[in-house]
């Protein structure tokens, strides 16, 4: 879909996402490393739990389908060699601190004097303006400035961080989706953009349904209950979570119409002798904005000594005859054997010659037409293509290409 399109990315973690987008739906990256290797390469976990360039299976994740070259941007050479390379390109994506790209003399409009349907996104921790422009940054800073943080946890304790990297993905998202609307606008009118992202806003974007109420106060917004949900603004919040024989479940009790539902869960606990104090209850007659968190506590009592004698899939099993709106929380191991993704072909298997093994990566989520769009390559060596892309592309003379390489260019 994208196979006309160049992209080289400069970025470290922050971009990879990005970049991966575009190549998975064809367009050709070159991911443009210094000789030393990109820095996301000393980013764990690493195979065997051996460090190393080639060894990150983070940078293997991320970077399937892409080409490598190594370019020196901050010597004179290697920039010259850069510009060049603008001639044939499409899309840039970088993320060094604001100002290092015209610094160097590679800033947008330096560049667009050269290709103006060039687009061009810089993915920085806080964007190119502002009071904080010019400070440094982490997945935990951006989430908590953010906003993500404090959404997390008990009501009692701290927030807490969320326990994988979110920032970097929403990020590289964001910026593909982004660079698709700009690439879809030069189609119109035959000039590229610039695309200024910030890891802050991107972050503070999804979690906008905390902010649809702030304007009329604290009371506007969602408090932090863990893994309670509150219902209906009043004094209970019900647990949606719960521990089960071999995990987490998570279900949660209806009340007034959708009162039945509950109902099936207490009729199935019955058949089994172990519905203590739920059967006179009436679900319908529940109401959320009126019942004690006491109260409320004394069900899940209940319901929670019923789910730890079961385990994740004989409570599905059960569940889906019985139309109970309940389903088991999957570890990435369980993902991994899940049926339906299994059916669906969602995972794919790709021999890394860097690794020599093979490594499994998720597909593409949409089923798309195009029968050519999956993980064709693993991730490249560090340099894998600087003589397709400088000798036999750019046409570099061999003793040329050799002492930029002795000199530390490429």
């Amino acid at each position: 879909m994208l196979s006309p399109y160049r992209v080289l990315d400069l970025s470290d973690e922050t971009g990879l996402i990005a970049s991966k987008v575009l190549s998975d739906l064809g367009a050709e990256v070159l991911m443009v490393e210094p000789p030393a290797g990109n820095p996301a390469r000393k980013i764990g976990p690493f195979l065997n739990d051996i460090p190393g360039v080639e060894h990150s299976l983070f940078w293997q994740a991320y970077n399937t389908n892409k080409k490598s070259i190594t370019l020196n941007l901050e010597d004179h050479e290697g920039r010259k060699i850069f510009r060049a390379l603008i001639k044939t390109t499409d899309f840039i994506i970088e993320s060094f601190p604001p100002g290092s790209m015209a610094n160097w003399g590679l800033d947008y409009p330096s560049l667009a004097d050269i290709n103006n349907r060039l687009i061009m996104a810089s993915v920085t921790p806080f964007g190119q303006t502002g009071p904080y422009r010019d400070f440094k940054s982490s997945d935990l800073v951006a989430s908590a400035m953010g906003g993500l943080i404090s959404s997390i946890g008990d009501a009692d304790r701290a927030p807490v961080r969320f326990s994988l990297e979110q920032t970097w993905p929403q990020a590289g998202l964001q910026t593909a989706m982004a660079l698709l609307i700009a690439v879809n606008q030069r189609n119109r009118t035959g000039k590229g953009q610039y695309l200024d992202i910030s890891l802050q806003e991107c972050m503070s974007s999804i979690v906008e349904h905390r902010y649809h109420y702030v304007g009329y106060g604290e009371e506007g917004t969602e408090q932090r209950r863990g893994p309670r949900v509150p219902r209906g603004g009043g004094k209970s919040a019900p647990l949606h979570i719960w521990h089960c024989k071999d995990g987490y479940i998570c279900w949660r009790i209806f009340s007034a119409a959708q009162g039945p539902k509950t109902q099936a869960l207490v009729d199935w606990m019955k058949s089994e002798g172990v519905n203590g104090l739920l059967n006179n209850v009436d679900w319908q007659a529940l109401d959320f904005e009126n019942i004690s968190q006491e109260e409320l506590d004394q069900y899940e009592v209940e319901f929670g000594r019923f789910f730890k004698i079961h385990t994740k899939e004989e409570l599905q099993n059960e569940a889906i005859k019985r139309g109970i709106m309940l389903f088991p929380v999957n570890t990435a191991g369980e993902i991994l054997q899940d049926k339906q993704l299994n059916y669906r072909q969602y995972w794919v298997d790709n021999f890394s010659s860097t690794l020599g093994r093979n490594l499994t990566y998720p597909g593409l989520p949409a089923k798309l037409a195009a029968r050519s769009l999956k993980i064709q390559k693993s991730a490249p060596r560090l340099g894998e293509h600087n003589h397709d892309i400088y000798i036999n592309e750019m046409g570099i003379s061999k003793v040329k290409f050799s002492t930029l390489r002795r000199s530390g260019v490429i």
